[in-house]
């Protein structure tokens, strides 16, 4: 069975390891291309780790990204992105090494968030 371009949009998202954010807020570049609610955009930060870093922020999931995710860490930006991923509940999620720039240190940490999220995609799909 071959997928429409109506399809492809509802079964992959993709997270790069060059990270994608829009002017706008946390909230928004989270929820993008969904109707996702606070409490839906808040359950994708904590399985990318970084609900506590969000709230840090000084208006936390208000807090503008600026272009292009300026106003916030690259961390912060890869993360980001795989909220999103994590918040579009799609199938099947494309990666290209998104933590690539994270300190060695950091990664088991990544590395256990996108082993819960891969589980909540599971019991979603």
């Amino acid at each position: 069975m071959a997928l429409s371009e109506i399809h492809v949009p509802k079964t992959f998202a993709v997270v790069d390891e060059e990270p994608l954010l829009f002017e706008g807020t946390v909230a928004d570049n989270i929820r993008i291309g969904t109707r996702a609610t606070l409490e839906q955009v808040e359950d994708a930060a904590m399985l990318a780790c970084i609900h506590d870093e969000v709230l840090e922020l000084e208006a936390g999931y208000d807090s503008p990204v600026g272009f292009s995710g300026e106003r916030v860490s690259l961390m912060l930006r890869q993360r980001l992105v795989l909220a999103r991923a994590v918040c579009r509940r799609t199938p099947v999620i494309l990666m290209d090494q998104p933590l690539s720039t994270q300190v060695t240190k950091q990664r088991p940490s990544a590395q256990s968030c996108l082993r819960l999220a891969a589980l909540l995609c599971e019991r979603s799909g």
